[in-house]
């Protein structure tokens, strides 16, 4: 998760739990075999259509190499959508600046359904950079500017 600055880690940690505790009990009292198999195959197809795009967590990368990736995808992002990143700087993670917060609730959940790990705090949308999957960081750009403009 990012740690942004007004971040709370209690808070986020007791809304992970209370989510996993939900699924697991609509996973095993409400769905039959037939479903979850249903939906285990759905993911399958999924990560093979559209890959799990989460923030780099490897230790080779070091920092000068992701704050290239950060400006290459935030000037990308700003060419494409206007949308400027902020000066706020999350280690392996981007944050994109929309016009409101409906905006960017709109954009993380977009991206979420998408397979993007994303968060928003306000109006700041925080998309991961990994330079690994991504090492040019056209994919992360081109995901935000379609979303975007869904988002609109």
């Amino acid at each position: 998760m990012p740690a942004a600055p007004a971040y709370r880690l209690e808070k986020e940690i007791k809304n992970v739990i209370t989510s996993v505790a939900k699924c697991m009990h609509y996973w095993s009292e409400h769905m039959s075999y037939e479903q979850q198999g249903r939906v285990g195959d759905l993911l399958r197809t999924m990560q093979d259509e559209m890959p799990l795009v989460e923030p780099s967590y490897a230790e080779s990368h070091g920092d000068e190499q992701q704050k290239l990736l950060s400006v290459r995808v935030a000037e990308n992002i700003l060419q494409r959508t206007g949308l400027r990143s902020s000066l706020r700087h999350c280690a392996r993670w981007l944050s994109v600046g929309c016009d409101d917060a409906s905006l960017a609730i709109s954009m993380m959940r977009l991206l979420a359904v998408r397979n993007v790990v994303v968060h928003c705090e306000g109006t700041l949308l925080y998309v991961p950079l990994n330079t690994s999957v991504d090492p040019s960081g056209t994919m992360t750009a081109a995901l935000i500017t379609s979303t975007y403009q869904m988002a609109r």
